[in-house]
């Protein structure tokens, strides 16, 4: 266990840690709002063409 407490105790593996979590979640932020427009468009084009 005293290998995990420093490791994880580590200011920088925290902030190595607290990086990735950030670019992971900006990452799924803009997938998430470019398949919503993909997904309106394709629904707008589709309407469009009935």
């Amino acid at each position: 266990m005293q290998p995990y407490t420093a490791f994880f105790g580590n200011p920088e593996t925290r902030g190595l840690i607290g990086t990735t979590l950030g670019i992971l979640f900006a990452s799924a932020t803009l997938a998430s709002i470019l398949g919503v427009a993909v997904a309106s468009m394709l629904f707008s084009y589709g309407r469009l063409r009935a």
